[in-house]
């Protein structure tokens, strides 16, 4: 019986003088630990518009303006952001403590806020009257995520498709989450 236990440490690989915790290797590191970081809100808020446009026939081949305006709401970089959460609320009412609609590692989000297609003599007023309208119902707030998932303080409401002359937006409502 002696031999037959000799023969199974040395295949195991437990030879004369070693121990059992001598000879099994460490655990690999675990991921590093992940420390929480001060974030800030979203600073130097920048807004502007893109807009396309095509020409074209419509029915009976009277012309027609095809059209799309893209807002874009720009922040200046959070120190110790790993992303930013996104959130978007309706006129109707303002979530409190809702998940983030999208998250982002860009500084930037993109919206389409207005499309459609406009006998040419319309397309100003039309395009003119979709931004409106939708900056009268939809607003985003943006907050830096930390590389931990916790959340730092959130922009104000930003009135989607509202583009001030100096290209700053004036928040609505603050956020509070």
């Amino acid at each position: 019986m002696r031999a037959r236990v000799a023969a199974v440490l040395l295949v195991a690989g437990l030879g004369a003088g070693c121990s059992a915790a001598e000879s099994v290797p460490p655990p690999p590191p675990g991921p590093p630990a992940v420390t929480s970081v001060a974030l800030s809100a979203p600073a130097d808020l920048r807004v502007a518009t893109a807009e396309t446009r095509g020409d074209g026939t419509g029915p009976g081949g009277a012309p027609v303006v095809q059209w799309s305006v893209d807002w874009e709401l720009r922040w200046a970089p959070v120190a110790g952001a790993a992303s930013y959460a996104v959130r978007y609320a309706s006129a109707e009412g303002v979530p409190e403590g809702a998940a983030p609609d999208d998250t982002t590692t860009a500084t930037a989000v993109r919206v389409t806020a207005a499309a459609g297609t406009s006998a040419p003599e319309r397309y100003a007023t039309e395009r003119d009257a979709g931004l409106l309208l939708t900056s009268s119902q939809l607003l985003v707030s943006v907050a830096a995520l930390g590389p931990d998932g916790t959340e730092g303080p959130a922009t104000g409401w930003v009135p989607v498709g509202d583009v001030p002359a100096d290209g700053r937006p004036v928040t609505t409502l603050p956020h509070g989450h």
